[in-house]
């Protein structure tokens, strides 16, 4: 579920079918930062805490965050709203992605991760984190703004520009296949079947 917010701060889903995709399985949502409150206010205007309720739906709210401590908070806050709202009527995952490489052990002494190891130990939240891709391809993928996976369908095209020889591409290929196998692996059990 995506949205936009309207001049004047009011969320509205991309899609109006948005909520019966919800309805006929399982859902992983993902609202930016930049939308969330937005989204907070129409959950409660369009009563969505009953409606999933009503519905026996369960959703997965998951909250992406690199290694910032802007993005850290803002996930946290994202969360917080949102289970204040939801309750255990919804599952929490916090995705720590590592785009950049710094990690996230910079920030374990800070009172935001605190909180986050605190909502994993009372089985409010799951934390999944993501390591850094090395991939030179992977780099030129995200240059442009395209996932991981058109890394992979375009390899060959960014391996010509990067001017790969085939060591190279090797050495490259299986740093990607084995990040995405990776992250596969570790995302796997948040996915609808």
């Amino acid at each position: 579920m995506g949205g936009f917010t309207e001049p004047g701060g009011r969320f509205q889903p991309k899609h109006p079918g948005e909520f019966a995709e919800m309805r006929i399985g399982p859902a992983v949502v993902d609202v930016g930062a930049n939308v969330m409150d937005g989204f907070l206010a129409w959950a409660r205007e369009s009563c969505l805490p009953q409606a999933i309720q009503d519905d026996n739906i369960a959703p997965l709210f998951a909250f992406v965050a690199s290694p910032d401590p802007n993005a850290l908070t803002d996930a946290l806050n994202g969360y917080e709203g949102v289970r204040e709202l939801l309750g255990d009527n919804a599952a929490y995952v916090f995705v720590l992605n590592d785009a950049d490489g710094s990690g996230f052990g910079m920030f374990h002494d800070l009172k935001v991760w605190e909180r986050l190891e605190t909502e994993q130990k009372l089985e409010r939240a799951d934390i999944v984190e993501l390591p850094h891709c090395r991939s030179k391809v992977a780099k030129v993928a995200a240059s442009r703004d395209a996932s991981p996976v058109a890394a992979l369908q375009n390899f060959e095209q960014y391996a010509d520009e990067l001017g790969l020889n085939k060591p190279g591409r090797n050495r490259d290929w299986a740093l990607q296949k084995r990040w995405t196998d990776q992250v596969r692996d570790q995302l796997t059990p948040y996915l609808p079947e």
